[in-house]
């Protein structure tokens, strides 16, 4: 491994240690106003090179009627990486189970060889929870969509994103993500991320994530996060 690899390593366990996380992302649910969402995660996975690692930093603040604003930022082993800022609106008919949220980022991305490039990001998200009957127990679904934009090339990078969760208890949750992209220059991907979450405190949650491509290639990580709300 790395040295920044295994800095980015320690430094994920120790955020598990101290406690930390609650909800996983807002996704189409928007923040309580006044709260913050902290999310710290590291994910490792081997290649060629040995061990190799990438951390995460995911924030949101909610604000009145319905908006939220959200901070991102990742940074790779390799020196790669990216930081974005953005805001989010409900959907003012979004009401009951169904929920609707809409959104835009701007963010600067450290590409190969040293550069950077400027991304717009638009997003739209709908999700609802669902209590036992239809599955033996209480859970939520989701369906995120969102589009790379590079102003400088004129490229589009499409990505979507669909969640099915479960919440056996009130300590445990487990859930299922499929995601897709197609990014220019890149073979078209379709993934597998199953997860479990452990619920540590009040406030906190922890989230293991092993990922897998089953199209556009044959990688394989494992992702460990700490979601705080506070």
């Amino acid at each position: 491994m790395s040295g920044r690899g295994a800095v980015l390593v320690c430094a994920a366990l120790a955020c598990a240690a101290t406690g930390g996380a609650a909800p996983a992302r807002a996704g189409a649910w928007p923040r309580a106003p006044g709260h913050f969402f902290l999310s710290t995660a590291v994910t490792g996975w081997r290649d060629s090179r040995g061990v190799e690692a990438r951390g995460e930093l995911f924030l949101e603040y909610g604000l009145k009627d319905g908006w939220t604003l959200g901070l991102e930022s990742e940074l790779g082993a390799s020196g790669g990486g990216d930081v974005f800022v953005g805001a989010y609106r409900m959907a003012p008919w979004s009401s009951g189970r169904d929920k609707l949220r809409w959104g835009l980022a701007l963010g600067r991305r450290r590409v190969p060889g040293g550069g950077t490039v400027t991304i717009l990001r638009p997003a739209l998200a709908w999700g609802r929870g669902f209590g036992a009957g239809r599955l033996p127990w209480p859970g939520w679904e989701q369906v995120e969509l969102q589009a790379e934009l590079w102003p400088a090339t004129w490229q589009i990078a499409p990505k979507i994103e669909v969640t099915l969760g479960v919440k056996p208890s009130d300590r445990w949750a487990a859930m299922l993500q499929v995601r897709a992209d197609a990014y220019p220059g890149a073979p078209r991907k379709l993934r597998l991320v199953p997860g479990l979450i452990r619920r540590l405190g009040r406030h906190a949650r922890l989230a293991i994530s092993p990922g897998m491509t089953i199209i556009g290639g044959h990688d394989a990580d494992l992702k460990l996060a700490v979601w705080t709300e506070f």
